[in-house]
């Protein structure tokens, strides 16, 4: 369960950020339900990343969204512990479906992966914050802007 929110957390963190800080009444609107890992590729002795699918139930009353660029980094401290990527998550318009997100956790290089492993076993959300920055456009090929959320508490995402 505590590998669960983890492995979760570049999803949530991205969408929690984006509703609370973006002034589009369409990112607002999004209901977002529990996040379900769906897949797992864990890291090799010559790749340190973990491959991680997360299924996401998501209603939108509104209008098509699309969230790209997705990156950031979570950290406790001043010691960054993680840094992770997302494909880009299209989201259609006046829908209730399941979408499935396919991120990149990479230990950040001054972290090794066996702290990575520790941290999970006591995993305490009050200890961490993320950062995240993404685009979000309203059309499938237009150009988004640019979004940046920093020092965000992991606690805020697990209530």
């Amino acid at each position: 369960m505590k590998r669960q929110f983890l492995l979760t957390l570049s999803l949530v963190a991205l969408l929690m950020a984006a509703a609370s800080c973006v002034g589009l009444d369409t990112l607002r609107k999004l209901q977002v339900g529990s996040a379900r890992v769906s897949g797992l590729q864990l890291p090799t002795f010559t790749n340190r990343s973990f491959g991680v699918s997360v299924d996401v139930p998501v209603q939108n009353p509104s209008s098509y969204l699309r969230i790209y660029d997705i990156e950031g980094v979570v950290r406790t401290g001043q010691t960054n512990m993680m840094s992770f990527t997302a494909e880009p998550i299209e989201i259609a318009a006046k829908s209730s479906q399941t979408y499935t997100a396919h991120l990149r956790m990479t230990p950040a290089p001054e972290v090794s992966l066996f702290t990575v492993i520790a941290a999970l076993k006591d995993f305490n959300p009050k200890e961490y914050v993320c950062d995240v920055s993404f685009r979000l456009s309203g059309s499938p090929k237009g150009n988004g802007q640019l979004y940046t959320v920093k020092d965000q508490p992991l606690e805020k995402f697990f209530k």
